[in-house]
């Protein structure tokens, strides 16, 4: 909750209400069909992964076929909205929400990420490793309102806050799934 509302309030403080409500649907827009898609997904690995850790087996294979599963899924979405993005929330939304494009545009790759490294929320309870795992989500939260901090601060740019929030979650997420 600190990284949205901690997000939400930097952005309104900084560059308006305009720029913030933009931002809102753009994550409303990205987020709503990846979770309800990625809830599934994470349902069945939940129940596979705990059968095998019960068992003693490895779970590496099984988060492997998830991982390239989703990502078989959702690169081609991810793909057209890194292209078209900016043109198709102007056409579904009207050209006033251009911007709103721009910005799904720039948090695609952080998003495709995201969305493929969700079954690993379910890592923590399945070996029991809480802590460790609380530890690392602070760190990715951290990067994410410290990159918007430094877009505001530093560039006085929004989309450099956002680029700066893909290139450093994707990074982190990838270490994360390595």
């Amino acid at each position: 909750m600190l990284q949205v509302t901690g997000v939400v309030f930097v952005i309104s403080a900084v560059f308006g209400s305009v720029t913030t409500g933009l931002y809102g649907l753009t994550m409303r827009i990205l987020q709503a069909p990846l979770t309800m898609i990625g809830s599934s997904f994470s349902i069945v690995f939940y129940k596979e992964a705990s059968e095998k850790v019960a068992t003693n087996q490895k779970i590496t294979k099984l988060l492997r076929t998830t991982i390239m599963t989703l990502a078989a899924i959702s690169f081609p979405v991810f793909l057209t909205i890194m292209i078209f993005g900016p043109d198709l929330f102007s056409f579904v939304f009207g050209e006033s929400w251009r911007d709103a494009g721009v910005y799904a545009r720039i948090l695609s790759p952080y998003l495709f990420m995201n969305f493929i490294s969700s079954p690993v929320s379910h890592l923590p309870v399945i070996l029991n490793k809480q802590r460790q795992f609380f530890l690392l989500s602070l760190i990715g939260n951290i990067l994410i309102l410290a990159s918007i901090i430094v877009g505001a601060f530093v560039f006085d740019d929004f989309k450099t806050g956002l680029m700066l929030i893909s290139i450093t979650q994707v990074v982190f997420i990838s270490c994360m799934l390595f």
